[in-house]
């Protein structure tokens, strides 16, 4: 089966999305990811150790950057020569009003609105070039009807943003042979739900990694937004994913016309945990005796990040919080731990991302993982974080904030501790000065025992019955 997966992001940082690829691959599908570039330029590459083809879209074509910045200059230029002549011809006969030779001013008048009307024609001009670009002749004649219809439906404006990505994605999906199901991630792409039903005609799934109407940060205007976006498409969905119980019946709350939530759940493949090496040590500066405590992923806000920092100077001199990972929020944060600094050993490092395929070997060199997402919206009170799995699948036991999800399993195989629901600073200064060595090598026998009984393998079993009902239905 050839299977479509589109996503709004340039796919290398979300592990769900890879992971999930590669289990499909794996299965006997033909599997290619269409993404948006971080650039203005196409990327094609294939997933480290599957044979999965990644395209990577700009969100404006390269095309569409021609008729920008080239399509207006001959039309302004025609515009140029054409007033020009205009002029010599009207100062060649005077125009006296009120004894006043008035045809050079008027020439120069309608020189300027030549000019401005074919700026301002440009809009009609680019709409006119735009069907020469290589997806747009199959989409007029598919989708003609299906885009207001869409649009009527969802009843909102979706951002500029929303439709650069939806272009984006179709021009991307256009390049490659039609597929047997479409997988779409997130709700961003959702968006194209209507149209590519009606384009390709075959089963669509719809993968929610998130709680979209209720997300930490978000603002009204948004979740309204979102909620439209999901009752919009709702009908064009076959079969739907999502990452955690307590989701699933959210969705199932909110959106009875959804098909029956499918889990799929965040874990990681069960890989035997790697001989540390020193290298986290090593790129943090740390003797290897120094412990770390670990935040690994993105910088953004609502991730207890602040506290955590100002958390680190209050740690034992024998512990150095590493920060490793990249987001909006890191020069904030490098600030606030140069204000938070300490004698001797920093209390605080800031290291790079690294790729998902080494994050494991880098992992292994902490002794604790933390997770301290604050209680900030329903999304983030039903989380389930990939973090969750990676920490003790290299063998590093977990902190983490006291939400049910998350709380759910650490009761369940005590491979980690809980922070308050509505924590500080000193409560994970507390938390972590208070473990010993005998408590932590608890802590991380119990690693193994979660990741055996909870890893990828079991979950992505859910995923693969979808594509086998899709392959053997009508």
């Amino acid at each position: 089966m050839r299977i479509a997966v589109i996503v709004h992001s340039a796919v290398k940082n979300d592990a769900r999305i890879t992971k999930e690829a590669a289990s499909l691959r794996a299965a006997g599908h033909e599997v290619t990811i269409h993404g948006i570039s971080a650039d203005r330029e196409r990327h094609e590459f294939s997933l480290p150790g599957a044979d999965v083809r990644v395209l990577l879209e700009p969100r404006v074509s390269r095309l569409a950057l021609m008729r920008k910045r080239c399509l207006l200059l001959p039309y302004v230029a025609l515009a140029v020569v054409l007033m020009n002549i205009g002029l010599r011809l009207v100062t060649a006969h005077p125009l006296i009003v009120a004894g006043h030779d008035l045809a050079r001013p008027t020439a120069l008048v309608g020189w300027s609105a030549a000019v401005a009307l074919a700026y301002g024609a440009r809009h009609v001009l680019a709409r006119l070039a735009q069907h020469t670009d290589d997806f747009v002749m199959a989409r007029w004649r598919a989708v003609r009807g299906s885009a207001r219809e869409f649009d009527a439906a969802l009843q909102l404006s979706l951002g500029r943003g929303f439709h650069q990505i939806g272009n984006a994605l179709l021009r991307s999906l256009a390049r490659r042979p039609a597929p047997d199901a479409i997988h779409i991630h997130d709700h961003v792409a959702l968006v194209l739900a209507a149209q590519l039903k009606k384009i390709y005609g075959v089963p669509i799934v719809w993968d929610a990694h998130e709680i979209y109407q209720d997300m930490a940060g978000g603002d009204v205007a948004r979740a309204r937004e979102n909620t439209a976006i999901i009752t919009a498409c709702h009908p064009f969905i076959d079969y739907f994913i999502t990452i955690n119980d307590s989701i699933a019946r959210f969705y199932r709350e909110h959106y009875p016309r959804l098909p029956t939530p499918v889990v799929v759940m965040n874990a990681t493949l069960p890989e035997a945990v790697p001989d540390y090496d020193g290298r986290l040590h090593r790129a943090a500066g740390l003797p290897t005796t120094q412990k770390i405590l670990l935040f690994q992923g993105r910088f953004s806000a609502h991730r207890g990040l602040r506290q955590l920092i100002e958390a680190a100077a209050a740690l034992g001199a024998d512990w150095s919080l590493v920060m490793m990972g990249w987001g909006g929020l890191e020069d904030e944060l490098r600030t606030l731990a140069t204000a938070h600094a300490r004698p001797g050993l920093p209390a605080t490092v800031f290291l790079a991302g690294v790729p998902q395929q080494q994050l494991q070997q880098w992992s292994a060199g902490a002794t604790l993982g933390i997770v301290p997402y604050e209680n900030t919206s329903l999304n983030h009170l039903y989380c389930t974080p990939n973090k969750l799995w990676e920490y003790p699948g290299a063998g590093v036991p977990v902190l983490c904030t006291d939400l049910p999800e998350m709380a759910a399993m650490l009761a369940e195989f005590g491979f980690g501790l809980l922070l308050p629901r509505a924590f500080d600073a000193t409560d994970i200064a507390r938390a972590v000065n208070d473990l010993d060595d005998a408590t932590l090598g608890k802590l991380r026998a119990r690693c193994a025992a979660f990741i055996a009984a909870n890893n990828w393998t079991r979950w992505e079993r859910n995923l693969l019955d979808i594509y086998r009902r899709i392959a053997t239905s009508p």
